[in-house]
């Protein structure tokens, strides 16, 4: 039996359950150290309540005290979590760096549901993901590909806008653009964010014919295309190998 892939399955099962309270708390401003309540009757969730996805299952989905439905999201983000950083010891190992892969990742998914649901993403946890991209592997490669991949996202932004007449690009995806570089390099950052352009236009179209804006949030996008990318770097590096030949 593998005791580090069921110590690894642990251990970002917990941190699923912390990045619900994120997802929750963060774009309300809530304190994240103020005790777990439910939604609907505002009563206090005990810790062995609030066990990651076993508590869902042993409660049957429903608040112990008011009876009302808990939102299958939880358990899907703590499982995601889970599946992530079991992914990327198999694929990465056992180490720092893959430690720290993981919680960048993570929080890319973190950021990518509050984007969903808010069309925005705080500043807090998207810096946070910088930060730690900047000590992935090397620092001084990782500082000087992100910033050379946020200017030239920020420089692309003003060109858009002005053309436009409107914002084209979130800061948010600037940031987050920044830790993408950190992590892939330059070349793979933009062949990811092409990836994630590509992957976002029916969806744009989709939303543009339902309801006239083509308003579609970016960051999931953003986070699907980075996952896909390093996952299989070498295989996106060889492929732009042969593009540049």
């Amino acid at each position: 039996m593998d005791y580090n892939l069921l110590f690894i399955s642990l251990f970002a099962l917990s941190f699923g359950s912390f990045y619900n309270v994120l997802i929750v708390r963060v774009p309300q401003n809530i304190s994240l150290f103020t005790p777990s309540r439910c939604n609907y009757c505002s009563n206090q969730i005990k810790w062995y309540h609030n066990i990651p996805i076993l508590s869902y299952f042993i409660l049957k989905g429903r608040c112990i005290n008011c009876q009302e439905k808990i939102s299958i999201r939880y358990i899907v983000v703590e499982f995601v979590t889970m599946l992530l950083g079991i992914i990327v010891y198999i694929k990465f190992g056992l180490s720092i760096d893959s430690i720290l892969l993981f919680f960048i990742l993570s929080l890319f998914f973190v950021l990518s549901v509050i984007d969903y649901d808010y069309h925005a993403v705080p500043d807090s946890i998207n810096l946070m993901a910088l930060s730690l991209s900047l000590f992935y592997i090397d620092f001084y490669s990782a500082i000087q590909s992100a910033l050379m991949v946020a200017g030239a996202m920020a420089l692309l932004r003003y060109y858009l806008s002005f053309i436009l007449q409107k914002e084209s690009m979130g800061e948010g995806d600037i940031i987050l653009g920044a830790t993408m570089g950190a992590i892939l390099g330059i070349k793979l950052s933009f062949f990811a964010l092409f990836l994630a352009s590509i992957i976002a236009l029916p969806f744009a179209l989709y939303d543009k014919i339902k309801s006239k804006n083509g308003l579609v949030p970016f960051i999931p996008f953003l986070s699907i295309a980075t996952i896909l990318v390093i996952f299989e770097k070498e295989y996106f590096y060889n492929l732009l190998v042969k593009l540049y030949e």
